[in-house]
């Protein structure tokens, strides 16, 4: 008899006898990942007891890996895009798993993995909490808080449910989300070391949960957080390759960013010449601006800067005296400069009042080519999903409006495309949207969220209150200026 079936106390006859043989037969072909093969012992085992918990999980078990199989070869990701009628049958083995035995914590695990590669984020959530609570000190509830802190990350970072990622999102700094998402992650964390000391076969579980976590921290540049985790991995593998490379370079960064001490000239007379392991190359970020020193024999390596967190190539000696390179994402036309009421000589969208500026402000640009169309033909299709007062609006403005808005959102995506990737060129792009609508209050905001992440926390602050001059209803925004403030208060 299976262990759900002992759980439910249920009496061993001969029914339940050959179901359990078939079980496990169907165990054996799940771990030589033959699921197939295994699917058909479990339904043999259902034929003969229809209530035999054991034969729905594994049921569950082979469903759910034949679609993450058919989701890798289709190229998805945490929420498949593939594989999603073996999905549903995944979580239909699972539910009638856990209505024939709902105390055992790993199949709500289970169910909740399911739920969260269907997208259905609220019941994987409420699964995942469900095998924490059973399982409280044990793997199931670990890996349950970790499930979970992964889940709300992806919340905080606005890819849950996604089944393509953006190449850039602007993070809510300070969103109590993603200080739930590193809560939950500790907890499994603190968790798995306590069992790693009664169980070494959870060793892998808990060095994922390290990896995982440590790359969040360096995302959030939270380095010396990372750093913990990295140390942590090495303690647990002292072979890990990736904890070895990441941790040498945080050590050279710590080179470039302290300071010389010791100065050649206060010792009188002429200086001894240092060996090039102690000479020290004064050098500005070519991307921020910062000043930096690091010992001359890494002249020529990469790095990354303390201040914005970007590669850099530290110079030799001979080219440390250059004039450094400031990207336009740290050196943007003075925010001070702007004001959406004092644009002379443009009279673009002066058919509307401010609170319709707002409204017909971030479209898509479809929706602005097929306006200019209708202008042309005098025809005008059904536009799904826009507002009829938003049409209205539109239909009064010339052509020349409509092709600035559509320009306009077609810059702030690319520049929200590009922001992780090409910071300067983003800057760049938002900049020019911004030209062309100043009451565009999502490309204020997230020029000035470009700006905060790089660094230049005081001058995003200033764009970001300026989105909010634009639409003082703009909650992003809001949430968005507060924890800059907040992370500004912090330095």
């Amino acid at each position: 008899m299976g262990i759900f079936d002992r759980l439910a106390g249920r009496r061993d006859d001969e029914a339940t006898r050959r179901a359990l043989e078939h079980v496990q037969r169907g165990n054996a072909l799940q771990h030589a990942d033959r699921p197939q093969d295994g699917l058909r012992e479990y339904l043999e085992a259902i034929q003969l007891d229809p209530k035999c918990a054991d034969a729905q999980y594994g049921l569950g078990r082979c469903y759910h890996s034949l679609a993450q199989a058919e989701n890798e070869r289709a190229g998805g990701i945490i929420y498949f895009r593939a594989g999603l009628d073996n999905l549903s049958r995944a979580i239909a083995a699972f539910e009638e798993t856990v209505r024939l035995q709902p105390s055992a914590a790993d199949t709500h695990l289970n169910l909740g993995l399911a739920y969260d590669h269907a997208s259905r984020l609220e019941d994987a959530e409420r699964s995942y909490r469900r095998a924490i609570s059973l399982d409280p000190d044990g793997m199931d509830g670990a890996d349950g808080h970790f499930n979970l802190a992964l889940l709300l990350y992806m919340r905080a970072r606005g890819w849950a449910g996604l089944k393509q990622f953006p190449a850039y999102s602007v993070s809510n700094f300070g969103d109590p989300t993603l200080q739930q998402a590193f809560a939950e992650a500790e907890k499994a964390i603190a968790l798995g070391e306590r069992i790693c000391q009664r169980d070494p076969s959870f060793l892998p579980n808990l060095i994922l949960a390290h990896r995982r976590t440590a790359k969040w921290y360096s995302d959030y540049v939270q380095g010396e957080k990372a750093i913990e985790h990295y140390r942590a991995i090495l303690r647990l593998n002292p072979q890990d390759t990736e904890a070895q490379e990441w941790l040498a370079k945080a050590e050279r960064i710590r080179s470039v960013e302290k300071p010389s001490t010791e100065s050649p000239q206060s010792q009188g007379g002429p200086p001894e010449q240092p060996d090039s392991s102690t000479q020290k190359i004064h050098f500005h970020c070519p991307h921020c601006s910062k000043k930096l020193n690091a010992p001359s024999d890494v002249a020529g390596k990469t790095a990354k800067c303390p201040g914005c967190a970007r590669q850099l190539r530290i110079p030799s000696a001979r080219q440390e005296q250059r004039q450094p390179a400031v990207a336009q994402v740290h050196n943007p036309a003075s925010s001070q400069q702007w004001d959406a009421r004092k644009l002379p000589g443009d009279d673009f969208l002066a058919l509307l009042s401010n609170e319709e500026k707002r409204a017909v402000t971030d479209l898509s640009p479809i929706v602005y080519q097929v306006i200019i169309e209708y202008k042309k033909s005098g025809n005008l299709p059904n536009i799904i999903g826009v507002e009829e007062r938003k049409i209205e609006l539109l239909k009064r403005l010339p052509t020349e409006d409509l092709e600035r808005l559509a320009k306009c959102v077609q810059l702030c995506a690319k520049g929200t495309q590009l922001a992780e990737s090409n910071p300067s060129e983003s800057a760049k792009l938002y900049r020019e949207a911004i030209a062309l609508n100043p009451y565009d209050a999502l490309s204020l905001m997230s020029y000035g969220c470009l700006l905060g992440m790089q660094g230049n926390l005081g001058e995003g602050i200033t764009w970001v209150e300026k989105a909010l001059e634009v639409d003082p209803g703009h909650q992003q925004a809001r949430n968005n200026l507060r924890a800059m403030k907040e992370a500004l208060s912090r330095r």
